[in-house]
């Protein structure tokens, strides 16, 4: 029997949930399982298994559907002992692009070095792993397609992409971590694990096909299953739920396909808030088809309070200042979430605010690391490399900070090398002896400052960066090339660089900061350890390519 139960938020389904966990440990049932998404499986251990008998830990599970792979990996064989990040799969994929440059007909490979044509294959591979859609799949789909329709040449590129990528990545690891959910679904099948359990499965709004595979044999084994969904039930169309309904719908017809029977439970009741007001917007909110007057609550509360700032810096404020209120009135700052809609328009201006108002705060936002220093040191560096010493390049290296030449000298080198037009071959030189201040004789004391330190700048980075162009033209494979790169780091003293830059940034009160430029060493000897490691068997690459 496969139960339905659907319930807008705040009704009662985790509650209901947790209690028909308990009855079915309380009659003896040996094998109960919860399958919930990735990142709640924490918050669910934390908060359900606190409230059950201490014996539930011998008869119930709490897993995802990763670590339900593991289990069924560890006991029928097949874990996988290598996880692929994504760099290392762009790094495959970019080598899969590669070697395939003269064999494909549509999409054009520029010696393999086509940036958006790897991320592009990439996402595609990655979907139709999720959607279980083989290679095989699109061949045959090509081959009812008309000889010169575009469509068939570009199925056929993908077809050969996705293959191609896939075999790299069981050469290099054995087995491809994207196919685990479909081996769990083989060995759920073969071996009858789930046979007579009792399975839930809570706080999910979609799956993917692969999930789907794996649901399939759950679904005729397990002697009940329960699957919560947030919306009112089958009826209840509103937009937000449409994810909901497309997969009540897939599920309904695995039940039917294998002739389980299911019924619906629809719970009405609401338990997260008595406001009339919030309930209001609960129900409201993406209600585009209502007027806004219908939608208007009296609000006696102060439930919801809207404010109109003329600013960004004034919503701020606000913002702050609002928190500290709330945090009087008894609400601690840890149970406060400020959303915004792009962290990247708030930085600089929120946290500015609350750290103006000793609000404490932890900012989630992503950090790209490609435009931290350190980073942009190798890149640079190739830069040069690969255009040939152009001024420009030599210039951003050194305002990277990571060089060991001050502000000032940079100043000093940019400036001589403009007046100059010194470029390529010239930053090659043993000396420069013209004049700073151009075709005149006299040499002033400024001008003989500029000098100096215009000819200690280009010796400081160019001696490393000679030794790192010998070390990549003559390296007989990636792993060389990468030795190289570390060799230039470290004759550069990265490494204590950052930790003096980490101390300044302690200084001045910047934890988080100072925390990544300690981090951002091991980062990038990972990186050069993982390109070294996955594309070990890859001919030497050149600087371009590198970059």
């Amino acid at each position: 029997m496969i139960r339905f139960r659907f319930g807008r938020p705040g009704s009662g389904k985790t509650y209901r949930t947790v209690a028909d966990i308990r009855e079915a440990l309380a009659s003896g049932n040996r094998r109960v399982w919860l399958i919930v998404p990735e990142q709640q499986v924490y918050s669910a251990e934390r908060d359900i298994l606190s409230v059950l008998p201490p014996h539930a830990g011998r008869s119930f599970s709490i897993v995802s559907f990763s670590r339900l792979c593991n289990i069924l990996a560890d006991r029928f064989g097949g874990r996988t002992q290598h996880t692929v990040t994504r760099a290392m799969r762009s790094l495959l994929m970019w080598q899969n692009l590669r070697e395939l440059s003269g064999l494909l007909e549509t999409y054009t490979v520029s010696g393999g070095n086509d940036e958006t044509l790897c991320l592009r294959m990439l996402a595609a591979a990655d979907e139709l792993k999720t959607c279980a859609i083989p290679s095989q799949k699109l061949e045959a789909a090509a081959a009812h397609l008309p000889e010169n329709a575009p469509l068939r040449k570009k199925l056929r590129d993908l077809a050969l992409v996705c293959a191609s990528y896939d075999g790299l990545i069981r050469e290099v690891y054995g087995e491809n971590p994207a196919d685990r959910l479909l081996r769990a679904a083989e060995q759920i099948e073969e071996h009858h694990f789930f046979e007579g359990a009792t399975i839930f499965l809570d706080s999910f709004t979609s799956f993917t096909m692969q999930e789907y595979a794996v649901l399939r044999p759950i679904l005729a084994q397990a002697e009940q299953v329960t699957v919560t969904f947030g919306c009112a039930g089958r009826s209840d169309l509103e937009p937000q739920f449409e994810s909901i309904h497309d997969a009540v719908r897939r599920l309904t017809r695995l039940c039917e396909d294998a002739r389980v029977p299911y019924e619906d439970e629809v719970l009405t009741d609401c338990y997260r808030t008595a406001s009339p007001a919030l309930l209001a917007m609960e129900r409201g909110l993406w209600a585009f088809d209502r007027p806004a007057d219908q939608l208007a609550v009296a609000d006696e509360e102060g439930a919801v309070r809207l404010v109109v700032a003329p600013t960004l810096y004034d919503e701020a404020e606000a913002a702050a200042l609002h928190m500290i209120e709330l945090h009087k009135g008894g609400i601690p700052y840890e149970q406060i979430a400020v959303v915004v809609r792009d962290t990247s328009t708030w930085s600089g201006v929120l946290d500015a605010a609350l750290d103006k108002h000793h609000v404490p705060f932890f900012l989630s936002e992503r950090t790209d690391l490609s435009e931290k220093p350190a980073a942009r040191l190798i890149l640079t560096a190739l830069r040069c490399l690969a255009r040939r010493w152009q001024a420009e390049d030599l210039v951003a290296l050194c305002k990277t900070g990571l060089c060991g030449v001050t502000a000032r000298e940079v100043d000093y080198f940019a400036e001589y090398v403009d007046t100059w037009h010194l470029s390529g071959r010239r930053m090659t030189d043993t000396a420069w002896s013209m004049n700073p201040d151009g075709y005149v004789t006299e040499l002033s004391p400024r001008a003989q400052n500029i000098l100096l330190a215009a000819n200690r700048v280009r010796e400081t980075i160019m001696t490393p960066l000679l030794a790192l162009e010998a070390g990549i033209c003559s390296a007989e494979n990636v792993t060389d090339q990468c030795r190289a790169l570390y060799g230039y780091l470290s004759a550069l003293g990265v490494r204590g660089r950052l930790s003096e830059q980490a101390e300044d940034f302690l200084r001045l009160g910047q934890v988080r900061e100072a925390g990544e430029q300690v981090r951002l060493w091991s980062f990038l000897t990972e990186t050069l350890a993982t390109v070294a490691s996955v594309m070990d068997s890859a001919e030497p690459m050149t600087a371009e390519e590198l970059c």
